[in-house]
């Protein structure tokens, strides 16, 4: 099996307090630093932070961004990094509340930047879904009809029609003159189902760790069977590509790190994303902080989730839950965890750095993001 070198993606999303042409500015910036390969936007609507949480006592960033749901459009932000450096540009959105206009899109980002251009598309979370008229239970299927309908927007000649769950499509067309690069389309998540659609449909699968493969031999296990099943679709397995995102707490200083994960914030996230199945704490010996079949994506609404539940489930979370939640360390540490995970089969990485909650230093989190990067990319 060809062996990749490893690519590195910057997260990022933009309160509407700023610019959207901070977008540039932050393009320009990573790309200057010769280790980031792609800028990864989030396309949320609100915050996955509690409002009942985002107030001044527990974290400095509300006394700067009083309101942590007002963001700019992914799509917008999109096009204006790619328009003044050649990064490649990842989007992470959803197939619940984002239509077949996708194609159209992509296909103009991928001829705006000479980096390779990619979608990450996932089923849709609850709190993107049910505030704003959308349902969730719809997600998966929609994924199927869109990743279908994606494929032949690329490739058929002429127009097509397509008779999918959600989608009927009569003449469906979108003319012959294709990007000069093929934009990517990635599934995004980790569940069976949406795992069986992207080797069928997709390029690639970006999932979360460790919250879904909780250490590299998990990932290395799911990566093979995952090369299996493209394999057995008549597709070629090393074209097939696997990212993963990992909560990160990054410090040089151990007391900072404890400092860190004691973070009402951070131990939320941790809490929500540490594992995605509650399920799986218990197997491990753990109780989980939320219910055995309570899960983010379906249950969770930051808009109207209380402060005394939130704080519930983070005192659950114990430090060797925190520990199994994140990759913790120094750059040098959290690019060793990494490492693991890129052994196992993983192609291109990305970062959380959730101490950004403890601090107004978002230059300081950038550069440890950045030396990560650095560390992984000399290895």
């Amino acid at each position: 099996m060809t062996k990749r070198p490893v690519k590195f993606a910057f997260p990022m999303q933009l309160p509407r307090y700023v610019s959207p042409r901070v977008a540039g500015e932050t393009a320009k910036m990573l790309e200057a630093t010769g280790v980031v390969d792609d800028l990864l936007i989030y396309d949320y609507l609100v915050s996955f932070n509690p409002r009942s949480m985002w107030t001044p006592d527990v974290t400095p960033l509300a006394n700067t961004y009083p309101n942590d749901d007002s963001y700019h459009d992914a799509f917008v932000l999109a096009a204006i990094a790619a328009g003044v450096s050649d990064l490649g540009i990842g989007i992470m959105t959803d197939s619940m509340r984002r239509g077949t206009w996708l194609s159209q899109t992509m296909f103009s980002l991928a001829d705006a930047t000479a980096g390779q251009v990619t979608l990450a598309l996932g089923a849709g979370e609850a709190r993107h879904g049910k505030p704003f008229g959308y349902d969730r239970k719809e997600g998966l299927g929609r994924m199927k009809d869109l990743m279908q309908i994606w494929n032949l927007m690329l490739d058929c000649d002429g127009p097509f029609d397509f008779d999918g769950k959600y989608w009927k499509m009569q003449q469906g067309y979108l003319g012959t003159i294709r990007p000069k690069r093929r934009p990517k389309l990635w599934a995004l998540g980790g569940g069976p189902k949406l795992i069986e659609y992207a080797t069928q449909y997709a390029d690639g699968l970006l999932t979360y760790v460790p919250g879904v493969w909780g250490t590299g031999q998990v990932c290395a296990e799911t990566i093979a069977r995952i090369k299996d099943m493209v394999a057995k679709n008549c597709r070629d397995p090393d074209a097939f590509e696997i990212g993963v995102m990992a909560g990160t707490v990054l410090h040089e200083d151990p007391q900072e790190i404890d400092k860190i994960l004691e973070h009402p914030l951070v131990k939320l996230i941790s809490a929500l994303f540490g594992r995605i199945a509650m399920k799986d704490w218990i197997s491990e010996g753990h109780e989980p902080p939320f219910p055995v079949d309570w899960h983010y994506a379906n249950d969770y609404f930051p808009i109207s989730a209380t402060r005394a539940d939130m704080e519930a489930a983070n005192a659950k979370m114990t430090r060797e839950m925190m520990w199994k939640s994140n990759f913790i360390g120094t750059p040098a540490d959290v690019a060793a965890q990494f490492q693991d995970y890129i052994d196992a089969g993983v192609t291109w990485v990305v970062p959380i750095d959730l101490g950004g909650f403890c601090s107004l230093d978002p230059a300081e989190s950038v550069r440890r993001m950045v030396d990560v990067a650095r560390i992984l990319k000399s290895q």
